[in-house]
C-alpha cells in the first residue's frame, strides 16, 4: 500500500498541464475582440498630422494669396506645434475630468472643428493662425492620452499596438503631404484642400465612439499627471529624451 501511494503522484503529474488548452482557447475570443479597438486607435492615429502636415505643400499658395513673408508663413506651422507643447499639460485635467474615452474623443471633435473652420477663414491670417492654433491644442490633448489608452487597454501587446499608433501618425502625415496638392488643385480652393481634411478626422471621432464599449475604458482611471514638482533641469533623462524627441521633429 505504501508503494502504491508514493507511486500515485507520479500518475497524476500530467493534470497541471490539462487546463493549458482550455486557458488558450478561453484568450481566443479577447485577442479577437482587440481588432476594432485598435484600429479605431489607429484611424484617431492617423488625424494626428494631416491639418500641420498638410500645410507644407501648400506654402507658395498660402504665401501669395496672405501676402505673407517667409517668416509669417512659417507660422502656420509653429503655431499649432507650439500650441501641442503649451497644451499638452492639459491633457491630464481632461482626462481626469472626462476620463481617457471622452478625452479623445475630445481632442478629435476639436481637430475636425478647427480644420472645417479654414474654409471659413479663407485669407485673414489671423483666422489661419487661430485655427492652426486651435488644432494644435487638440492634437495635444488626443496625443497625450492615446499612449495611456495603449499602456491600459492593450497592456498585453504594448509593443504591436504602439507599431500601429505609430503607422498611424506616419501613414497620417505622408499621405496629407502628397494629396494636398492635388487636391487644392481640384477644389481650386487651398482653404477647401486643407479644411477637406476634418472629413477624415470626423471619421476618427465616429470610430472612436463607436469603439466605446469595445474599449472599456469608463472602468479605467485617468492619468493623475507627473508626480514631480517644478522643472526637470537637472534630470539627465528628461535632457535626453528631449534631445531624441527635436532630433525626431528636425527629421
Amino acid at each position: 500500500m505504501a508503494l502504491d501511494e508514493r507511486h500515485q503522484p507520479e500518475r497524476h503529474q500530467p493534470e497541471p498541464h490539462q487546463p493549458e488548452p482550455r486557458r488558450r482557447a478561453a484568450q481566443a475570443p479577447a485577442r479577437a475582440a482587440l481588432g476594432f479597438p485598435a484600429l479605431a486607435l489607429f484611424i484617431a492615429a492617423v488625424n494626428l498630422r494631416p491639418a500641420i502636415a498638410g500645410v507644407s505643400p501648400l506654402v507658395d499658395r498660402i504665401r501669395a494669396d496672405l501676402h505673407l513673408s517667409a517668416t509669417g508663413v512659417s507660422l502656420l506651422t509653429t503655431v499649432p506645434t507650439l500650441a501641442m507643447g503649451v497644451c499638452a499639460p492639459l491633457a491630464a485635467i481632461v482626462a481626469r475630468r472626462l476620463g481617457l474615452q471622452r478625452g479623445v474623443l475630445l481632442g478629435l471633435v476639436v481637430i475636425t472643428a478647427a480644420t472645417a473652420a479654414r474654409v471659413l477663414a479663407g485669407g485673414s491670417t489671423w483666422a489661419q493662425l487661430s485655427c492652426a492654433a486651435v488644432v494644435g491644442a487638440g492634437i495635444a490633448i488626443a496625443q497625450t492620452l492615446l499612449p495611456a489608452v495603449v499602456k491600459t487597454r492593450f497592456a498585453d501587446r504594448v509593443g504591436l499596438v504602439t507599431g500601429i499608433y505609430t503607422a498611424g501618425l506616419g501613414l497620417g502625415g505622408a499621405v496629407a503631404a502628397g494629396v494636398s496638392a492635388p487636391l487644392a488643385d481640384a477644389l481650386d480652393s487651398w482653404p477647401g484642400a486643407l479644411a477637406s481634411w476634418s472629413l477624415l478626422a470626423l471619421v476618427g471621432a465616429v470610430a472612436w465612439s463607436a469603439a466605446r464599449e469595445s474599449l472599456a475604458l469608463d472602468s479605467v482611471a485617468a492619468p493623475s499627471g507627473p508626480v514631480t514638482r517644478g522643472l526637470p533641469w537637472r534630470s539627465a533623462a528628461a535632457w535626453r529624451i528631449t534631445a531624441l524627441s527635436a532630433v525626431n521633429s528636425a527629421l
